[in-house]
């Protein structure tokens, strides 16, 4: 089971390692999931479609768990 001090830097360790992987994920993954930005206006100010930043947030979520998956077992 984890320590109290885990539960607080394990996703931080998480997404500091998928900024470092592609920036553009963890942008969109940060403002979508934890700041409520919506996903349109991310789109708009990036330049980029819709499903592009749907992307973005689709193969972030997909690399923290395939890379991290040992981790959050522990939860």
């Amino acid at each position: 089971k984890l320590e109290s001090w885990e539960f607080y830097v394990l996703p931080t360790k998480v997404l500091e390692a998928l900024r470092e992987k592609n920036e553009d994920w963890y942008e969109a993954l940060i403002l979508a999931e934890y700041l409520g930005v919506p996903r349109k206006l991310i789109a708009k100010k990036r330049g980029v479609s819709l499903s592009t930043i749907d992307n973005y947030i689709r193969k972030g979520r997909s690399w923290m768990k395939e890379n991290f998956q040992e981790e959050y077992r522990e939860f």
